[in-house]
């Protein structure tokens, strides 16, 4: 059995919406063009033909695509990458409580490994960018 993660990215091949749908043929019907609408006269985008599934990650002529195995052959990390990462709230009162019971090396050793405190930082400095950038136009 794949894993549902597996699963939620091989839906197969997406096609964009139709043209009659709001698109480039419903507005020349709107202002009288030859067009028409391109969806009632089937001129509308054709359906997804192709490999679906597992199939369709064969990418190479010559080589065979993956194959699917049993749940408890992937690793255990791969559960994890549909998880919600905390939000910039969370990881801000994880940071100051951290720093309160050790200081800098308690938030390094417990947020860095797991990139949260890349997250927090790269966040922090955007933050901040933008109050610069906000600062610099209210000025002009």
């Amino acid at each position: 059995m794949a894993p549902a993660v597996l699963r939620t990215l091989l839906p197969g091949v997406r096609v964009a919406a139709a043209a009659g749908a709001g698109g480039i043929a419903s507005a020349a019907a709107k202002k009288g063009g030859r067009g028409g609408d391109a969806a009632a006269k089937g001129g509308g985008v054709a359906a997804a033909t192709g490999p679906t599934g597992w199939a369709a990650l064969q990418i190479y002529k010559d080589v065979p695509g993956p194959t699917e195995m049993a749940d408890d052959a992937y690793p255990d990390w791969l559960w994890t990458l549909t998880d919600p990462l905390p939000t910039q709230a969370e990881l801000t009162e994880r940071a100051a409580a951290l720093w309160a019971t050790g200081g800098v090396e308690a938030v390094v050793d417990n947020m860095g490994p797991s990139g949260d405190l890349t997250r927090l930082l790269r966040a922090d400095a955007r933050a901040r960018l933008r109050e610069h950038n906000d600062a610099s136009a209210a000025g002009l």
